[in-house]
């Protein structure tokens, strides 16, 4: 469980951090970005991560304090739900994988 939140915590911390949108104009860029720069394994690793931690929240509003946690600044407005962005978000780390095979 430690190693999940470790991977978690660098991704939304490194990658969603407060000053993302001056790095990258949107989430799919971060996801384009981090692909890119982690490779095709991180990837997949990290959406499993994500997909598990979806799945364990009761609650949207546990999710979204848990994805706080890990220092993320973004804030889904168009999406819903945290829940929703972050499945939305494993669909573009495998489609990103994908395209970079």
């Amino acid at each position: 469980m430690a190693e999940q939140h470790d991977e978690l915590s660098r991704f939304f911390g490194c990658y969603f951090h407060q000053d993302w949108n001056l790095d990258d104009h949107s989430w799919e860029d971060v996801v384009r970005r981090f692909v890119a720069e982690s490779g095709q394994s991180a990837a997949h690793s990290l959406a499993g991560q994500i997909t598990k931690l979806t799945e364990s929240a009761e609650s949207d509003a546990d999710l979204a304090k848990a994805i706080e946690s890990f220092g993320c600044y973004y804030c889904p407005s168009s999406h819903p739900e945290m829940r929703a962005w972050l499945k939305d978000l494993c669909a573009a780390l495998d489609v990103q994988r994908v395209r970079n095979r």
